[in-house]
């Protein structure tokens, strides 16, 4: 359901085709609503949330494009940062929308990630985005 609606259905359309999988009506117009609402939310909380209790060595900038529309509209670029602590632990810092060439949308995601408290690693892993 929720991937459905990530990819630009309708909160109808969700419904519609939860009914037609499931050969019954499964859930509400409602429902669907409020549970993509609850997880548009707890995706925001996630964005704000403060990044100064990782003990960053490694970050991993790099760009993934993404088809989240069902119809023709082109891939769109997602700007995403991972680091490794220096307990070996694997955190995804960051994503925003954003594309790999444009230098002021790597700077703004950098921006981010500083103002919520992400610390300078040791080494700093990308793949030749020409936007950095």
């Amino acid at each position: 359901m929720i991937s459905s609606f990530l990819r630009g259905l309708s909160v109808r359309d969700v419904e519609a085709a939860l009914e037609e999988a499931f050969e019954t009506p499964v859930v509400s117009k409602s429902t669907v609503s409020r549970i993509c609402a609850d997880r548009r939310e707890r995706y925001h909380v996630w964005c704000d949330r403060r990044l100064d209790e990782h003990d960053l060595v490694d970050l991993f900038l790099d760009a993934v494009y993404l088809k989240l529309r069902p119809d023709d509209a082109p891939a769109e670029g997602v700007l995403v940062a991972w680091g490794v602590t220096l307990a070996g632990g694997k955190v995804l810092l960051g994503l925003q929308v954003g594309s790999r060439v444009s230098y002021d949308d790597w700077l703004d995601f950098g921006r981010d990630l500083l103002a919520r408290g992400a610390r300078p690693p040791a080494l700093l892993i990308a793949d030749g985005a020409p936007g950095l």
